[in-house]
């Protein structure tokens, strides 16, 4: 489960390449024949499926997750799919999780504009 969560909804995956712009010849000899590259997940807040909306389906992930834990110890989810379901972020999948989702996807159908801290109070 993931130790730290971002409150960005954007999702994908991006490779980044980290740069040494210091004066130390042997370390930027090494950087250029060696750079560092991290690999980053972001996710939509409630998009566990990652079809880029926040939906029924969605929730449904979370009851099973719930399910697959109380049964096998296990969510059954990619790193990447917890962050995305634990919409309260508590590091917990729950039922809850579940009703947020579909708490946000009726003010998304009623709203322009939705807010997880309006579907969290």
């Amino acid at each position: 489960m993931p130790a730290l969560y971002e409150d960005q909804e954007i999702f994908g995956e991006t490779t980044l390449q980290l740069r040494y712009r210091g004066d130390d010849k042997t370390i930027s000899a090494y950087a250029a024949e060696a750079p560092l590259m991290v690999t980053v997940t972001m996710v939509l807040r409630g998009d566990g499926n990652f079809n880029g909306s926040v939906d029924g389906a969605d929730a449904t992930m979370t009851l099973v997750a719930n399910n697959n834990m109380m049964l096998d110890d296990d969510y059954g989810l990619t790193e990447a799919e917890f962050a995305a379901l634990d919409v309260d972020r508590n590091g917990i999948i729950e039922p809850k999780d579940g009703l947020y989702i579909l708490r946000y996807f009726n003010f998304s159908m009623m709203e322009d504009v939705v807010s997880w801290e309006g579907v969290l109070a």
